[in-house]
């Protein structure tokens, strides 16, 4: 009897082993039947862009299967239906075999793929062993996921593209220098064909997508031969993230409080550009009120937001969140923010709808109406449920549509 435990273990790790070689097995087969297979990967961009891929292709007579990664993981077959990645425990790149092993049975010609991974071991796993791609998307490489891809932007690039191998082109929508000479560098040193997608005046305007991504799935478009006013019209069948674009507004007393949700927006360059949308919608004289999220793992992104806001002329509140407050209070002072400025979130405040106005009122000073950009807020508690509070008695509205007007203020 005292052999029982070992046996019942050993013959589960067997059944765990040969369950994993079949699907191994399984993945490969499908992945090696597939014509065309996408990865995305880079920084900004890769959800909005494997989506665009997809409708360029599925609308083009290429049967297309799509995986989308991360906080939201879906997959999109070539019939248009969506269903939602089943999980159980945290994120992992192996959840892509399944996707693979369901395009097989679909019998489709091409598999799209994002790339969640941000550190380059993991990323490189997803490319050379996973997907194998013959085709690499980079739509964006921002300055985000520091402590895994390196301080600059020329040295996430190289750490990102170095380890990859087996594809023959690169497309990108990155248009700084520094990103584009190493791209260039490396496709004479690793022998790839880079394509520099760009945004052009004629190409279509699809709701709720950024013009970079769109420049991208066309290029991807012209690689694949399909003519570009086919392109152009498939484009407009493309799904959108769920809840992109959105905000809400919250009526109180006489004032009224504009909630938005730029938590996807995890660099600086990128949440500039989307305050920038939330002020065409708002216009310039309503103050914009940020939150900050300091996250325990990412606390060079934190450090970056927070010295971005150093810069501002405001004499609004700069809201604080998370566990690294100390150290950005700190910051933010030796910048010459004057302490009464910044103030904390507290978990408290955002318990009820009464408590969260309540701390609006005090954030509104004279102005009838702010607007509260929630930064980075997919790990702090106080910040989740502050937007889970406005969602659930707000107002919801889209903004910030690139390239298309906001929806009216009133």
């Amino acid at each position: 009897m005292q052999w029982l435990p070992f046996a019942v273990s050993l013959a589960l790790a067997c059944v765990l082993a040969g369950d994993w070689w079949a699907t191994s097995a399984a993945a490969r087969r499908a992945r090696d039947s597939r014509k065309v297979r996408i990865v995305v990967t880079g920084s900004r961009g890769k959800s909005g862009t494997v989506r665009l891929i997809h409708a360029v292709l599925n609308h083009s007579e290429v049967t297309t299967y799509a995986k989308i990664t991360g906080a939201v993981a879906e997959e999109i077959r070539h019939d248009g239906d969506s269903r939602m990645t089943r999980r159980i425990g945290p994120i992992s790149a192996t959840e892509m075999l399944g996707a693979l092993r369901r395009a097989g049975r679909d019998k489709c010609d091409a598999v799209v793929f994002e790339c969640m991974a941000v550190a380059p071991k993991l990323i490189t796993f997803v490319v050379n062993e996973v997907v194998r791609p013959n085709i690499l998307v980079i739509p964006t490489v921002r300055l985000d996921h520091l402590e895994d891809e390196g301080h600059s932007l020329d040295e996430i690039t190289r750490n990102i593209i170095s380890p990859l191998t087996g594809f023959e082109v690169v497309i990108t929508g990155d248009t700084d220098l520094r990103v584009l000479q190493t791209l260039r560098k490396l496709a004479r040193e690793k022998n790839f064909r880079l394509v520099e997608a760009r945004v052009h005046e004629s190409q279509p305007v699809i709701p709720e997508h950024h013009p970079v991504n769109v420049a991208v799935a066309l290029a991807i478009a012209t690689q694949a031969g399909i003519a570009a006013e086919h392109a152009r019209a498939a484009l407009l069948g493309a799904t959108h993230e769920p809840n992109a674009g959105i905000g809400w507004w919250l009526d109180h007393d006489d004032k009224r409080t504009f909630v938005c949700d730029l938590g996807k927006a995890n660099d600086v360059q990128s949440a500039a550009e989307a305050i920038r949308g939330v002020r065409e919608y708002l216009g310039d004289d309503v103050p914009l009120v940020p939150v900050i999220a300091n996250r325990w793992d990412r606390p060079l992104r934190g450090r970056s937001f927070v010295a971005a806001l150093t810069s501002t002329p405001d004499n609004e509140p700069v809201v604080l969140s998370g566990d690294a407050y100390a150290q950005s209070r700190r910051v933010l002072a030796r910048h010459g923010v004057e302490r009464p400025r910044i103030t904390r979130l507290p978990i408290s405040a955002t318990l009820s709808k009464k408590s969260l106005t309540r701390l609006f009122a005090r954030w509104h000073g004279e102005h009838p109406e702010i607007a509260v950009l929630l930064l980075e807020n997919d790990h702090s508690t106080a910040v989740r449920l502050l937007r889970a509070r406005a969602g659930k008695h707000g107002r919801a509205v889209r903004h910030n549509r690139p390239g298309t007007p906001g929806v009216n203020h009133d």
